[in-house]
């Protein structure tokens, strides 16, 4: 029941890479909900997104990798994490992220 449980809650998280170190300031929650239709269009959502919890993985600075030593990897901003409150909102970000040609990737979370 508790594996169950997790596994519902997880299946609406989703993880964005490619989104500048910084650009959300100290509100990430408020920074996506803004920006999310700003990217995909308004239309794309007929409700506001409800976001639970946002937030980056990982150091700032850290490379990519134990071993990493290109530079190019220490400069990359870190993935977002992203709890959303409906599948729905998340079914429907998935489906704007792939039928837009974008530089940023937009995968499901864990």
């Amino acid at each position: 029941k508790v594996d169950d449980l997790e596994n519902r809650t997880r299946r609406s998280n989703l993880r964005i890479l490619g989104i500048p170190e910084g650009k959300e300031k100290s509100d990430a929650c408020g920074f996506l909900e803004s920006w999310l239709p700003e990217v995909f269009g308004a239309e794309t959502f007929p409700r506001p997104v409800q976001i639970q919890q946002a937030y980056r993985l990982g150091r700032v600075g850290e490379t990519a990798g134990a071993g990493a030593s290109n530079p190019r990897q220490a400069t990359r901003p870190r993935v977002m994490l992203v709890k959303l409150l409906n599948y729905a909102d998340k079914t429907r970000i998935m489906n704007a992220a792939r039928l837009k040609d974008m530089e940023l990737c937009i995968l499901r979370g864990s």
